[in-house]
C-alpha cells in the first residue's frame, strides 16, 4: 500500500495549526472582554459576563493633598504633602536623598526645581501645572530636610 499525500505529516500539521487558530480567533472575536463588546451603558438583556459601566474620566487627585498637610499654611507641611502625593518620594526618597537611579533634589532652589518640574528630565515624568506657590512649598521642605540633617551631623 503507497503512502498518500494528504496523511503525510506537513498536511496534517497545517491542519491542526488551521483548526487551531480558526478556533481561537472565533472564541477570542466573541469574547465580552473585547473593545467590538463595549457598550455605552448599562445593557438590560446582556446576561454572559457581569456588565461594568464607565463614567466620563475623573479628574485625578493625588492621595495626599486631601491631607491635613495641604490646607495647612505651614509651607514646609504643605510642601511635605506635595513631596509625598506628587510621588517625589518614591524616587527621590522621603528626604529627597536620591536613590539607586535618581539624583539627590535636597538644596535645589525654586528656579532648578521648576525647570526639572516643567520638562521631567529622563524618565522622571513632567509636573508643568504646579504653581510657584507648591514650588516654593516643596523647596521649604527639602530645606528644612537639609536643615535637620546638618544639626544633626553636629
Amino acid at each position: 500500500m503507497s503512502k498518500r499525500w494528504y496523511w503525510s505529516a506537513p498536511v496534517l500539521f497545517g491542519g491542526l495549526v488551521l483548526v487551531l487558530g480558526l478556533g481561537l480567533q472565533t472564541i477570542f472575536a466573541r469574547s465580552p472582554y473585547t473593545h467590538a463588546n463595549l457598550a455605552g451603558g448599562y445593557v438590560a438583556n446582556y446576561t454572559r459576563t457581569g456588565q461594568s459601566v464607565v463614567g466620563p474620566p475623573a479628574p485625578y487627585v493625588p492621595p495626599g493633598l486631601s491631607a491635613s498637610g495641604a490646607a495647612s499654611s505651614d509651607p514646609v507641611a504643605l510642601g511635605r504633602s506635595l513631596f509625598v502625593a506628587l510621588n517625589c518620594a518614591s524616587c527621590h526618597g522621603l528626604q529627597g536623598q536620591g536613590s539607586n537611579f535618581t539624583s539627590p533634589i535636597v538644596g535645589f532652589g525654586v528656579n532648578t526645581l521648576q525647570q526639572r518640574t516643567h520638562s521631567g528630565p529622563g524618565g522622571m515624568p513632567a509636573y508643568a501645572d504646579l504653581t510657584q506657590d507648591q514650588l516654593r512649598a516643596l523647596v521649604a521642605y527639602l530645606n528644612s530636610v537639609a536643615a535637620s540633617k546638618s544639626s544633626q551631623a553636629k
